[in-house]
Formats: C-alpha cells, sequence, structure tokens
C-alpha cells in the first residue's frame, strides 16, 4: 500500500541495477510502499555513470515512471546552510549529497539511501528507514 513520497538517493538506484535478482534491491521493496522521487541531481550522477548507449537507455528507461525534483533557489539556499553548519562541525560531505538532501529538505521529504554514514550528519533531513531484505 502506498502511503508517502519519499525521495530516493542515487545509492538506492545503482544497488537496484547491480543486483541481479531485482526482488533483493531496496528500491523494490520502497516502490511498493511509497510514492517514489528522484532528485535532478541523482539523474545527473545515474546518467555519468551510463557509460554505453545502452546504459543510457536502461538508465532513461529506469528513471522515467518517476518525478524528477528540480534544484531550485530554495534548494541552493538549503544547500548552502547545510554546507555553512558542515563546514563549522568538519564533517562536510559531497556537494552532490548536500543537493540532494537540499532537495529533500525544500520540499519536505524524507530521503531513503543505503549511505546514511553521510546523509545522518543534517540534522533537517529525516531519514527513511529501510526494510530488511533477506
Amino acid at each position: 500500500m502506498i502511503n508517502s513520497t519519499i525521495v530516493v538517493d542515487t545509492s538506492i538506484l545503482i544497488d537496484f541495477i547491480r543486483k541481479k535478482d531485482k526482488s533483493k534491491a531496496v528500491f523494490v521493496h520502497l516502490e511498493q510502499r511509497y510514492i517514489i522521487v528522484v532528485s535532478a541531481i541523482t539523474v545527473t550522477e545515474l546518467m555519468i555513470g551510463a557509460t554505453s548507449e545502452e546504459k543510457r537507455n536502461l538508465h532513461k528507461q529506469l528513471l522515467a515512471p518517476y518525478e524528477i525534483l528540480p534544484l531550485t533557489g530554495s534548494c541552493a539556499f538549503v544547500a548552502a546552510t547545510i554546507v555553512q553548519s558542515l563546514k563549522r562541525k568538519n564533517r562536510l560531505i559531497a556537494l552532490a549529497d548536500t543537493l540532494i538532501a537540499a532537495t529533500g529538505i525544500a520540499n519536505n521529504l524524507p530521503l531513503a539511501t543505503l549511505n546514511r554514514e553521510h546523509f545522518s550528519r543534517i540534522d533537517l533531513l529525516p531519514l527513511l528507514n529501510l526494510p530488511e531484505i533477506e
């Protein structure tokens, strides 16, 4: 049953792409429970990793059903605040991850990620508890 919208991080999509048994990918289980959206930054990261025309087409097909959240002015302001806060704590993360987090915060959406270590540094970002998969 789908009950709310979440932002899915690049790590979730890469895990799905790499898994031979797709039923064991976190993405499949999230898709059954949530309305999934992705940030424009995730699209960029995913497409950078598509090193052939075949992979580019597969990635485009994977992304096609989902709303892509743009990087807006609000996202940019939130990202700047995140960077300033993390810099003060000497806990910076990659700018792409900061922008993905800012997209979630600016849109009041939780983030699903396999990279909890980095994203948990961002106080205002709610992280989704991922389902246990056998």
